[in-house]
């Protein structure tokens, strides 16, 4: 801001006087879509993998769910904020597995499992979420794809396969007047793992050994190194909670659904981390990445730390089916 005005210094004089006075903001405050996606930028500098050679016996594998990024979602900071925040966890869960194979669990693959609402979408969804939203549909998938690929470019040179999954969450759904209008695979969490797919693709030199499973229906099931492990975002449930999600999953195994035969359910949309076992099976509820619901904290009281979750799986990881379990990102 300047200002000026005259002032009377006597003897018929009169001089010219400013004013100066400036905000200074954080250079982050101003920074734009394109900046975000220099990503794209670093992680398109493909390079010929070189992947480690590993002693032969049972391995495991090493899960990394990426569960409800919401990006574009205004809040706790905004899309800016979750960005980094999804992109530390990504670093912190590569840190973690070069950190379990040097205590000697023989890690052989990794999975990477959209669990759905990775992007948050414009409308239709909870009250106000078109005010609050910092970036349009077409922005929040570019920024989507991009997480994806860094997820997968991280991991490359590090396990002989990486298996890449994506399952349909809510946020995702083809909409009018708030209710999905077309099939539950017609979904931005599904486009954005083909978009993902078809241009990793291109580099078979350096992507080969990633092979992708995009559900076709509400549930993905693997078989990960010898275990049965389902992933279902679980917005067609009747509720979060291990009682809530078990009798969900009871009726699957009574309608000799797919689901039926996992061993461990992995879960996502209701934002907070649960773990249980008291079923018999093993049940693991995802925490969100976004920055929070003010609208939902207001209505209940309710707020969970945002994070990843990662863990081993596979026959080697003993009577369970899975160990070292750890949660990133959540400190931002």
């Amino acid at each position: 801001q300047i200002r000026a005005w005259d002032m009377n210094v006597g003897g018929g004089k009169v001089l010219r006087a400013r004013y100066y006075k400036a905000r200074i903001r954080p250079r982050r405050a101003a920074m734009t879509v394109d900046d975000e996606l220099e990503l794209t930028r670093l992680v398109m500098r493909k390079r010929t993998r070189n992947t480690p050679n590993l002693t032969t016996g049972p391995g495991v594998g090493y899960i990394v769910n990426l569960s409800d990024f919401q990006i574009g979602k205004g809040e706790g900071g905004g899309t800016l904020a979750t960005v980094e925040r999804i992109t530390s966890a990504l670093h912190q869960s590569v840190h973690r597995l070069k950190e379990l194979r040097r205590a000697g669990r023989p890690i052989v693959a990794v999975y990477l499992i959209g669990l759905g609402d990775l992007a948050e979408q414009c409308i239709g969804h909870y009250p106000s979420q078109q005010f609050t939203v910092d970036r349009t549909r077409r922005e929040q998938l570019q920024i989507v794809r991009e997480l994806i690929t860094l997820a997968v470019d991280l991991f490359a040179d590090l396990v002989p396969r990486i298996v890449v999954g994506a399952v349909p969450g809510n946020h995702g759904e083809n909409r009018a007047n708030g209710k999905m209008v077309t099939t539950v695979t017609d979904n931005d969490d599904l486009a954005v793992f083909d978009q993902v797919s078809e241009a990793l693709a291109k580099n078979p030199d350096r992507y080969g050994h990633v092979e992708f499973h995009i559900a076709d229906d509400l549930v993905l099931v693997l078989d990960v190194e010898g275990v049965r492990i389902a992933w279902t975002h679980m917005h067609q449930g009747t509720g979060g909670g291990e009682r809530n999600i078990a009798k969900w999953w009871e009726g699957q195994v009574m309608g000799n659904r797919p689901v039926a035969a996992a061993e461990i359910l992995n879960t996502a949309h209701y934002h907070h981390f649960l773990c249980s076992e008291a079923t018999g099976r093993t049940i693991v509820q995802m925490p969100a990445m976004d920055g929070g619901s003010g609208w939902w904290t207001d209505k209940t009281g309710q707020n969970s730390p945002a994070g990843m979750v990662t863990y081993l799986a596979g026959a080697g990881c003993g009577v369970r089916g899975w160990s070292d379990l750890a949660i990133h990102g959540g400190e931002t």
